[in-house]
C-alpha cells in the first residue's frame, strides 16, 4: 500500500484500525483495552470519529475522554508506550509531513491526558 500525502478520513480510519491492531496484540496496552472495549467495530468508529474532529475540524466527536480512560484503568504510565505504537503506526501509513502533525497533535493530547490522570489518581490517593 502507498502511504498517505494528506490527512483525511479514510486514512484515518486506516491508521485507528492499525494502531489498534497492535495495541490489541501489546503487552502493556493490550490487557487495559481488552477489559475496556467489547465492540471493535463501533470504537474504530468513535476513535475515527475522534480523530477526525481533532485533525480535521470534524465536529463529529461530542465525548469525554478522560473520564472513559480513567475508568477503563488507564494510568499515566501508560502514555509512552501508547504514543510509541502510535507513531509507529502512523509513520507506516503517511509520508513525514502529514506523519508529524498527527504524532504532534497526539503528542499533545497524550501529555494531557496522563496529567490528569495522574492529577485525578493524586486527589484519590491524598
Amino acid at each position: 500500500m502507498d502511504r498517505f500525502e494528506a490527512i483525511d478520513e479514510p486514512a484515518l480510519r486506516r491508521l485507528v484500525e492499525t494502531f489498534y491492531g497492535r495495541a490489541r496484540e501489546d503487552a502493556l496496552l493490550g490487557p487495559v483495552f481488552g477489559r475496556a472495549v467489547h465492540d471493535w467495530p463501533a470504537h474504530f468508529h468513535l476513535l475515527t470519529d475522534f480523530w477526525c474532529s481533532v485533525l480535521l475540524g470534524a465536529g463529529r466527536f461530542h465525548g469525554r475522554p478522560l473520564p472513559k480512560h480513567a475508568a477503563a484503568g488507564v494510568t499515566s504510565d501508560l502514555f509512552p508506550r501508547w504514543l510509541e505504537l502510535w507513531g509507529e503506526a502512523v509513520d507506516s501509513l503517511f509520508e513525514p509531513e502529514p506523519a508529524e502533525v498527527i504524532k504532534a497533535k497526539a503528542a499533545h493530547i497524550g501529555r494531557s491526558m496522563s496529567a490528569a490522570l495522574w492529577l485525578s489518581s493524586q486527589a484519590r490517593a491524598g
